[in-house]
């Protein structure tokens, strides 16, 4: 999988060095590309249970599909938007349907001053209507640059254990904010 090399929006680290962006799995076509490398992994580790990792490789393919498929006709109408985002996490999401992500946080750390104005400048410019925050992070930046745009915040965490439910949840808000 080619990362995404994130440059003027921040970053997410990790405890990594560089500025690629590891998010993948925000993705459901990544999410499969994933699976097809853990199949195989787990099938050469463990030849024995080759058949059902095989078996629920093909079932969660399938249901990779459906979820994308679903979150293509959720966010339909609403593609080529700007989401206003705490934490770069959504990079591979925006990228696979067609949004912007503008982070509050850049270079993995919390925003100055003078990049929460450049922030606000570009959400006014880019008409973002959404701000995304993850519990995991300082959400006070994004508060803050909702607050005076008069936006809504919606809490999202891309790291929940019920993966289908979280991307569902994250179409919808994103839907449900540009219908208003």
């Amino acid at each position: 999988i080619d990362l995404i090399e994130e440059k003027h929006t921040g970053c997410c680290h990790h405890g990594s060095t560089d500025h690629l962006d590891r998010h993948i799995w925000l993705s459901p076509n990544l999410a499969k590309q994933q699976a097809v490398l853990i199949e195989k992994t787990l099938s050469d580790q463990f030849p024995h249970f080759s058949e059902l990792f095989k078996k629920n490789l093909a079932q969660l393919s399938i249901e990779l599909f459906d979820l994308d498929q679903e979150i293509r006709d959720i966010l339909k109408t609403v593609e080529k938007r700007t989401l206003l985002v705490s934490h770069p996490a959504f990079g591979y999401f925006c990228k696979e349907y067609h949004f912007v992500q503008l982070s509050i946080e850049y270079e993995g750390k919390d925003p100055r001053a003078k990049h929460l104005e450049e922030v606000l400048k570009q959400a006014i410019s880019e008409k973002a209507e959404i701000a995304l925050t993850l519990p995991q992070y300082n959400n006070k930046g994004a508060q803050l640059i909702a607050e005076k745009l008069h936006m809504p915040v919606r809490l999202i965490d891309p790291y929940a254990a019920d993966y289908f439910e979280t991307m569902r949840k994250l179409a919808h808000l994103i839907a449900d904010a540009y219908a208003n």
